[in-house]
C-alpha cells in the first residue's frame, strides 16, 4: 500500500504573546542523504507542493564503490509535500512560498549558518539575498538556478522523464550532497491565535535515477497522501467501542473472517480502504459470523466497518 510510505508531521503555531507577527513564514530543511549522499539531485513538482531527491545517476554509490547503505541500481526516491497550509481553504489551495536548494558546502549556495541566511532560503533568495531565477536554456546545458534569466520562486520545476523541461537530470548537472528548504507563503500570527501546517514525508522504491526515471510514481504516492488526509476520517469513522465482536486473521491473506456476536442479525459489514472508498467485497454470512473474500486486495491497510441501529465501530487489519 503506497500509503505505508507516507509519514505525516502535523504542526500547530500558536502566539500567545499580545504581539501581531506578520510576513510569518513555516517551512522545512531537508538534508535526505539518498543512499550514498553525493551522488543526488532535487526537483519541485508544483502541483503537490513538493521538494523530490533523486538520484543523479541510476547506479546509487557507483562511484564511491557502492559504500554501505548506497542502494545500488534502480535507486529509490523521497519527496516532502506540503499538504496543508495557512491560507487553504476547501480545494482552494495557497501554493508553496519557496524551494530553494544548497550544497554542503560555505558558499553563497551552501550551508545557512545565520537566521538571516534561513530567510533569505525561505523566501526563495540565497545565502546573500541574490534572488533565484530561472536559467534554463536548454537540454544538456547545466543550471544553477541563479544567475542569468528571470526572477523564480522554485528552482527545478520539470519532470526528469521530459528532457524539454527544467530539471537537474535534463541539463546534464553534476550530482553532490543536495539539501533543500521548502516552505509556506507569509501568513499573520494575532494575538491568541493560531494557523496549522501539515507536511508529508513520501517515499518510493525502484524508481531509478537519471537519466531513466521520472515523477510520476512519487506523484501517485502524493495523491494518496492528500487523499488519505483530507477524506479517511471522514469515510470510516470510528466510535467507542460498544459490540462484542473480533476478525481473525490479522493479517489476512485470502479470507477474512469477522464473528458479530449477538449482533449479528441486526448488523451490517463493509470494508474500506485508506482513502476511504468502499471495496468490493463478496461476504457470506452464517450463524453470527461473517466471511470476507479479500483474495483480490492489494496488500496494506483496511478497515471493516460494522453497523448496527444504535451504533458503530471500524476494525483495522492488514492485507498481505
Amino acid at each position: 500500500s503506497l500509503i505505508d510510505n507516507v509519514i505525516y508531521y502535523d504542526y500547530t503555531f500558536i502566539n500567545k504573546s499580545a504581539n501581531t507577527y506578520s510576513s510569518f513564514r513555516a517551512g522545512i530543511h531537508a538534508d535526505m542523504d539518498l543512499g550514498y549522499a553525493f551522488d543526488d539531485f532535487i526537483g519541485f513538482d508544483s502541483a503537490h507542493r513538493m521538494g523530490i531527491q533523486y538520484n543523479g545517476t541510476n547506479d546509487d554509490g557507483g562511484s564511491a564503490g557502492h559504500p554501505t547503505n548506497s542502494y545500488g541500481s534502480v535507486p529509490p526516491m523521497v519527496g516532502i509535500s506540503l499538504v496543508s497550509l495557512p491560507g487553504d481553504a476547501g480545494t482552494n489551495y495557497v501554493p508553496a512560498g519557496s524551494f530553494v536548494y544548497y550544497n554542503n558546502d560555505f558558499s553563497n549556495i551552501g550551508n545557512p549558518t545565520t537566521d538571516t541566511n534561513c530567510s533569505n532560503y525561505m523566501r526563495s533568495m540565497l545565502r546573500d539575498g541574490t534572488h533565484l531565477t530561472n536559467d534554463f536554456s536548454g537540454p544538456g546545458v547545466q543550471s544553477q538556478g541563479y544567475g542569468s534569466g528571470p526572477n523564480c520562486n522554485y528552482v527545478y520545476t520539470g519532470d526528469p522523464g521530459d528532457k524539454s523541461q527544467w530539471s537537474e537530470c535534463a541539463c546534464n548537472n553534476n550530482p553532490g550532497d543536495r539539501r533543500f528548504i521548502i516552505s509556506s507563503n507569509d501568513f499573520t500570527l494575532s494575538p491568541g491565535g493560531s494557523q496549522h501546517m501539515l507536511m508529508a514525508l513520501i517515499a518510493v522504491d525502484s524508481t531509478g535515477g537519471c537519466p531513466q526515471t521520472s515523477f510520476e510514481k512519487i506523484k501517485i504516492a502524493a495523491d494518496t497522501a492528500w487523499a488519505m488526509y483530507a477524506h479517511v476520517v471522514e469515510a470510516v469513522p470510528n466510535l467507542p467501542a460498544q459490540i462484542a465482536a473480533f476478525i481473525y486473521p490479522n493479517p489476512a491473506h485470502d479470507k477474512l473472517y469477522f464473528d458479530a456476536g449477538s449482533s449479528a442479525n441486526e448488523g451490517s459489514i463493509n470494508v474500506y480502504n485508506v482513502l476511504g472508498q468502499m471495496m468490493n467485497t463478496p461476504i457470506h454470512k452464517s450463524g453470527n459470523q461473517y466471511m470476507l473474500d479479500i483474495s483480490q486486495f492489494p496488500c496494506g491497510f483496511y478497515n471493516v466497518l460494522y453497523r448496527t441501529s444504535t451504533t458503530q465501530q471500524a476494525y483495522e487489519f492488514v492485507k498481505e
